[in-house]
């Protein structure tokens, strides 16, 4: 079975540079990255979703390369992540911080620092203010006009608040609101830009059948194994995505690496 897979994962290598290729050109990415384990060492799983396709990679390294590898240098377009300094390379004005992962920062500090509590409490109320404003332009209520100047009093108080939270006594807190104050323009890059969603729920959702997988195997014994993983992930999800049969398709990949028939294209 291992060398049907090894067999298998070297078929599907041109597919997995097509994904790769149509992520990385799309005008809007998700990326994510969660854990994984290799020949029971720790690795990582990283996942980006373009308009067309999804890629997976498996790498010994959480590092900003890995990032770069899938959405090059000088990416185009969009990229939705959380706020994982991996991605600073990324200019903020291309970037869009998650918001869901920003509650939960938001969150820490209303639970945290009995003092400063009052800051977390605000800065949840005016997220909850801002993602009202967009369910209500999603739902065709508010125009892009009304959603951009509507959201600028919440931009002004949010970044008081970060501001006197990051000069504030305290530990948490104050290094929190610093952190997020470094890539404040990335938490609006919503509301200017078309088809940019304020969460990164994308990826987190097309991430979890690989999640699911290193559970129920305990992740891959080696190099080889990884590659057909992520080979595999890829294929799955980006077909999923466009809405043909799995299958059929490798099916294809097999009778092209067994008979040397050709290669199906996995983006038509």
């Amino acid at each position: 079975i291992s060398n049907i897979e090894g067999r298998m994962a070297k078929g599907l290598a041109g597919a997995h540079a097509e994904a790769k290729a149509s992520v990385a050109a799309s005008a809007t990415k998700h990326l994510d990255e969660t854990t994984w384990r290799e020949s029971n060492a720790l690795a990582w799983l990283w996942t980006a979703v373009g308009e067309d396709a999804t890629v997976f990679v498996i790498r010994d390294t959480r590092s900003s390369s890995v990032a770069t590898e899938l959405i090059g240098e000088h990416p185009s377009g969009v990229v939705v992540s959380d706020r994982y300094s991996g991605y600073s390379f990324i200019n903020l004005d291309q970037r869009q911080v998650c918001l869901a992962h920003l509650m939960r920062d938001f969150r820490r500090m209303a639970e945290g620092e009995k003092d400063l509590r009052w800051i977390g409490q605000r800065l949840l109320g005016l997220t909850d203010a801002l993602f009202r404003l967009w369910h209500q332009h999603q739902a065709g209520k508010i125009s892009r006009a009304n959603l951009k100047r509507w959201s600028r009093p919440i931009r002004a108080q949010v970044a008081q608040l970060l501001d006197q939270g990051a000069r504030s006594r305290g530990y948490e807190t104050p290094s929190m609101c610093r952190g997020i104050l470094k890539t404040e323009p990335a938490i609006w890059t919503f509301i200017h830009r078309e088809g940019v969603e304020p969460t990164n729920n994308v990826a987190e959702r097309a991430v979890r059948p690989a999640v699911i997988h290193r559970k129920t195997s305990l992740g891959s014994q080696s190099d080889r194994g990884s590659r057909f993983v992520e080979r595999m992930q890829t294929v799955s999800a980006t077909l999923k995505q466009t809405g043909r049969s799995i299958s059929k398709f490798i099916r294809g990949v097999a009778e092209a690496v067994l008979g040397g028939a050709p290669e199906p294209r996995l983006l038509q």
